[in-house]
Formats: C-alpha cells, structure tokens, sequence
C-alpha cells in the first residue's frame, strides 16, 4: 500500500493542476490571446529561473553523481539516434519527422520530472535531479534545434542553427547556472530572494498554461503518428532506458532521477520550438496532450512498480 501513496502523491498533484488550467479555460477566465501571453512569459522568464535557481543551489561540484550524469547524457543521445532511425524510417513528410523525433527524446524533465522526484525523496534530495539539468537542458536544446533546422524542409544554414541554439533562454539559464556552480559565485541576498519567489511560480503556471492549452480536436490529427510517438516515449523508450540502468546497478534517488528524465511526457517548450522553426506544430500539440495525460497513468505504473520491488 505504501507503494500506492507513493506513486499517488508524486504523480495526482501535477495532474490536477494541469486540469486547474482546463477548468480556468472551459470557464472562459482565461482568454486565448492570455494564454499566449502567460505560455511566453513562462518559456522566456520563469521557467528559464527555474533551471538556473535548481542547478544554482544545487550543492555544488562536490554533490555531483559522475556516473548517473555521464550514463544520462549517453542514454540521450542514444535514444536520439534511435528516435532518427524509427521516425526517417516510417515517416516521409519533413516537418512530422522533426516534430516526432524531438517529441521522443526530449521530455519535461525540469516542469514535470523534478517536482515529482522532490515528491518521492523530499526536498533535501533535490539536488540530484537539479544537478542532470546542467546536462539534459543543453543536449535538448542543442539536438532539438538541429532536428527541427534539418527536416525544415528547406536549406540548412549552420550559422542559422548556432544562432537559434545560443538563443534559446533554458539553454543561457542553464549555462549560467553551472557557471555559477563552478565558480561559487553567489547572488546579494536579494538577489536570491527575487530568484527564488520567480521559480516558485514557475511549475504550477506552466501546468496551468498547459491545461489551458489543450486542444482535444488536435488529438485527432495525425492519429498514426501520435500513437506512435506517444506509445514510444512513454512506454518504449523508460522500459530500455530504466531497465537498462538496474542492471548497471542504478538505484534510489539516481533510479528516481532517470525515472524523471526518460519517463516524463513530451516537454511543453517543444510547441513552441516547432512554431518558431516550420515545424508541425498540430502535431506537437497533440503528442503534448496525450503523452502528459498518459504519463499520469504510465509514471504512475513505473513508480508503483519499482516501489514494490524495492528499487527506488
């Protein structure tokens, strides 16, 4: 039973704040056009706080786990190249190739993944997850630029891709986060205060950004390919992952942590990404709303199941 309690309480509260921002839409508190304007604000400000404030009181070099963040960023990039190998493979159309490829190995690890290791192993334990945000944020962000530029349909231009990729926020927060872990610089005291009251507000707006933001008849488009991208990361792509790093003995809050990385659904910055680059943006749409729906289900199974079995 106490299994059960665990899943629940890490997976139900995110849930249910994303059907918060359901219920502000249905009931026209929350107008399109403020959607818009609340999911930007989010993508250039709070949640580009957010990283730079978990890895910023992250601990520090002397907290890092080597091992858990060298296996993360290898497992990365090989669910990359094999969501590339899949996707060219039963995929013709350009655009729907970018769109899947990086709906597959990119998730929503510091929205979704990070609270809900917070709500398994508690605040103290925090940094672990925080610290693989030094490592997941820039591979997303380098890789999913270059997807999105390569299957554009169109010339690719290397200084364009360079540009696009310095100019992501989570990619400069993330950068200046570790900058500031190696060195040990430190923000005034108000500084840190002002970081910090920014990123708490970070998750929950962008949750309810997201519940406000669904739209069930993009559901319906490109059934073949959500079903597919959908059935891929969250149930293909954990099960190799996860049951890859039990077996080279990964356990506790690094088995939590990878949980987090590689279970989590499709990341809410990928719309927004595939709008900017001529990407399908109906498409990303529709993988975002099924996979954070079912990942409610999916997360809760994994964490139910590796509970049991004492892995976690």
């Amino acid at each position: 039973m106490s299994s059960f309690w665990i899943s629940f309480n890490a997976v139900v509260p995110m849930f249910c704040t994303i059907f918060l921002g359901m219920y502000f839409k249905k009931k026209g508190y929350l107008s399109d056009q403020a959607v818009q304007q609340m999911n930007k604000l989010t993508f250039i400000c709070f949640t580009p706080v957010l990283i730079f404030k978990n890895i910023y009181t992250s601990g520090g070099l002397s907290s890092m786990h080597p091992q858990l963040m060298v296996f993360t960023a290898a497992a990365i990039f090989a669910v990359f190249f094999a969501a590339l190998l899949l996707v060219t493979t039963v995929e013709k159309t350009p655009q729907k190739r970018g769109a899947m490829i990086q709906a597959i190995f990119r998730s929503n690890f510091t929205l979704f993944g990070v609270p809900m290791v917070v709500n398994l192993f508690g605040e103290s334990m925090g940094s672990v997850p925080s610290l693989l945000i030094s490592v997941v944020i820039p591979i997303y962000n380098v890789l999913a630029v270059i997807v999105l530029e390569v299957f554009r349909g169109g010339e690719i231009h290397p200084k364009k891709i360079i540009i696009n990729i310095l100019k992501n926020p989570f990619l400069d927060a993330a950068i200046l986060g570790v900058l500031f872990m190696v060195t040990g610089w430190k923000l005034p005291t108000f500084g840190e205060t002002v970081v910090k009251d920014i990123a708490a507000v970070a998750t929950p707006l962008a949750l309810i950004v997201l519940g406000a933001s669904f739209r069930y008849s993009e559901v319906k488009k490109s059934m073949r390919q959500l079903v597919l991208t959908t059935v891929t990361k969250l149930i293909i792509v954990p099960v190799l992952v996860l049951g890859t790093a039990i077996l080279l003995g990964f356990r506790g809050i690094d088995l939590g942590s990878l949980l987090a990385v590689f279970a989590s659904p499709t990341a809410i910055g990928a719309y927004a990404l595939v709008v900017q680059m001529d990407s399908d943006a109906d498409l990303t749409a529709g993988i975002i709303v099924a996979t954070t729906l079912g990942s409610c289900v999916t997360l809760f199974l994994f964490i139910f199941t590796l509970s049991y079995l004492g892995l976690l």
